[in-house]
């Protein structure tokens, strides 16, 4: 039984038909604007991790994508200058070299910072204690990286003998920090980095964005939901 072939007529208009729904395709993906209800996701580093930004936009707008993207950036670059280790140039880099045990004045975001981390660590009996950094360091989980061999006992032995929450002074009315022992360092990266998140997602609800998620090094801050009233996952 012989197949019946394409008429004349239908060998004319498949290609044509191929090519509309090519372009159909081409325009839905990368020309015609998305629906309202647009998740937008920001990613990059900061403090020595990395962070992402997920919020919502009624209207892909991409000025207003590069406008939420810079103030989340700016916001993320002020909170490393003041408190990332891995800044060398950071404030409290600055402060960790110094080997003064007279109070030192510090930026009103670090004093915060710090007062909130002294409150656990007196709740939590010590648990939380930012003065660890020498020993972060000597096992090699610190900025520096990891060690070529493990610390003898008698270096930790020594290193011990200046960490201790204790040892820091905080006066919040004067925004001052003495150090009990000259060596004495700060490492804020366990309070850092969720009070980053919360800075940046304040400054989104500040801007009129209030549907998001903000992730920072693991810490996560989460306002209204999606635009469609599921949850950020």
């Amino acid at each position: 039984m012989q197949r019946a072939g394409l008429t004349p007529r239908a060998k004319v208009l498949l290609p044509v038909a191929l090519l509309l729904l090519t372009a159909l395709t081409v325009h839905r993906l990368f020309i015609a604007e998305p629906p309202a209800g647009n998740a937008v996701e920001v990613r990059g580093l900061t403090m020595g991790t990395t962070y992402t930004v997920r919020f919502d936009l009624d209207v892909m707008d991409g000025g207003e994508r590069a406008r939420v993207t810079e103030a989340i950036e700016a916001r993320l670059d002020e909170v490393n200058r003041l408190m990332s280790t891995y800044d060398s140039t950071s404030e409290l880099s600055r402060f960790n070299r110094l080997a003064s045990t007279e109070p030192e004045p510090l930026s009103a975001s670090t004093i915060e910072v710090l007062e909130v981390a002294q409150r656990v660590s007196e709740a939590s009996g010590g648990a939380l204690d930012v003065t660890v950094a020498p020993l972060v360091d000597a096992w090699g989980f610190g900025s520096a990286g990891e060690p070529p061999v493990a610390p003898a006992s008698a270096v930790l032995e020594e290193l011990m003998q200046r960490v201790g929450y204790r040892g820091l002074e905080l006066d919040v009315a004067s925004g001052t920090v003495r150090k009990s022992h000259p060596a004495l360092t700060i490492d804020l990266s366990a309070v850092a980095k969720g009070y980053a998140a919360d800075r940046v997602a304040d400054t989104l609800a500040a801007l009129g964005h209030r549907r998001v998620l903000v992730e920072v090094g693991g810490e996560l801050r989460a306002g209204a939901p999606k635009a469609d009233g599921s949850p950020w996952r």
